[in-house]
């Protein structure tokens, strides 16, 4: 059976609490140009372990932090935006994911993701993230293994 080390991404983005969300939007914009997964950013703390996981959601709800979202003009609404930036991202990230090991299996990344609906679960050893398994990852695993070319669906 599959484990978190053959699904992990190795190459993923990651940020630190520190930043703020000018820097965070930056940064998903521009892992969007370069079709890099944004789904789910890693955070790591001022020591490189890992804190929790960025989405694109949590930077919205930054950047409308403490206003109300029903701005009269585009102009009262970037005057709101420009107001959030310097958050920094250890206010805006969730927190409390749970970390997964390279030997984790594939029933036990399933469950994970069933139960507690996470888009990622970050791969730690030591406190430091060595990759990031997808809930997208753990869809095809799990459904390659369970669709079989003689029900008459292949999956190549």
């Amino acid at each position: 059976m599959q484990t978190a080390e053959d699904l992990m991404t190795k190459r993923f983005m990651r940020i630190s609490t520190q930043h703020n969300l000018r820097e965070a939007l930056a940064l998903l914009l521009y892992g969007d140009q370069q079709n890099a997964e944004t789904a789910a950013t890693v955070v790591i703390d001022t020591q490189g372990n890992f804190a929790g996981i960025l989405t694109p959601e949590c930077v919205v709800a930054g950047l409308s932090k403490n206003e109300s979202t029903a701005h009269e003009t585009a102009e009262s609404l970037s005057s709101a935006i420009d107001e959030n930036f310097p958050v920094t991202i250890d206010n805006v990230m969730k927190k409390g994911i749970p970390t997964v090991h390279r030997g984790t299996s594939l029933a036990e990344l399933v469950k994970h993701m069933g139960q507690d609906k996470y888009e990622c679960l970050p791969v730690c050893e030591e406190g430091r993230v060595e990759g990031i398994v997808y809930v997208s990852d753990i869809f095809k695993a799990t459904a390659t293994a369970a669709l079989t070319a003689d029900e008459g669906i292949v999956l190549e």
